[in-house]
């Protein structure tokens, strides 16, 4: 991952960081649907990100980041 201009690098531990806070939300959002059972949060989104989470087959949580432009369309 490349950190955005400007912006510092992250540590392997802030790494870690971000990637159990990911999971949680995943994992708590997974049980929040009110019409039964869900895949969890697939997609989140900022003013200047757009965050896919895609779920495997064996369970593990990956995610993708697109870094969005300020500009209104």
């Amino acid at each position: 991952m490349c950190p955005a201009d400007g912006l510092p690098h992250l540590t392997s531990n802030e790494y870690l960081v971000l990637a159990g806070t990911l999971h949680g939300i995943h994992a708590i959002t997974s049980r929040l649907s009110p019409t039964g059972p869900s895949s969890g949060a697939q997609v989140i989104e900022g003013e200047t990100f757009k965050l896919n989470i895609l779920l495997t087959h064996t369970g593990t949580v990956n995610a993708a980041y697109n870094r969005t432009s300020l500009t209104p369309i």
